[in-house]
């Protein structure tokens, strides 16, 4: 069983299908409302994905049997199948979530056991993942041993 979602990205509409082991992503431009959703990627069995966009592109948070702990892709509006790899899958470290902003990307993850959060300042508007190191970034520190981590509402993109 499918459940659907639709969402309002400044420019983009999405509808956000899914169930427990797979998803897809539709999305149209919001200027053109009678044209055509198109997904993001196709719906493959066993492979889930979420899509963040920021200055026309996807940033595609992806989860499948080899990248059982996620990997970040990024594609051009144009042609989300032609997505290269921003922060690789790594067997030591889930990454839970991203969030974007003009400013920053914010990688949710979780590493022995503990919840993270690597802050990446993006300094241009559009990002190249030849350019991008994702061992780059800032982890936010907490004084205490154990904690528990969620993202908030970040209020305007900007």
């Amino acid at each position: 069983m499918y459940s659907c979602d639709v969402y309002v990205f400044i420019y983009l509409y999405f509808i956000m299908i899914g169930s427990a082991i797979t998803s897809e992503v539709r999305f149209i431009q919001a200027d053109n409302p009678e044209g055509e959703f198109r997904a993001v990627l196709p719906r493959v069995n066993d492979v889930e994905y979420s899509v963040d966009d920021r200055e026309g592109q996807f940033f595609i948070t992806v989860r499948d049997k080899e990248r059982f702990n996620s990997e970040v892709l990024i594609s051009s509006l144009d042609d989300p199948s032609n997505s290269k790899t921003l922060i690789p899958h790594r067997e030591d470290v889930k990454i839970e979530h991203i969030e974007l902003s003009s400013k920053f990307l914010s990688v949710f993850q979780r590493s022995n056991g503990l919840q993270q959060v690597k802050v990446h300042k993006l300094t241009t508007d559009r990002i190249s993942s030849e350019d991008f190191n994702s061992n780059a970034g800032q982890y936010i520190e907490f004084d205490e041993p154990a904690y528990e981590l969620h993202a908030g509402a970040q209020g305007d993109f900007d």
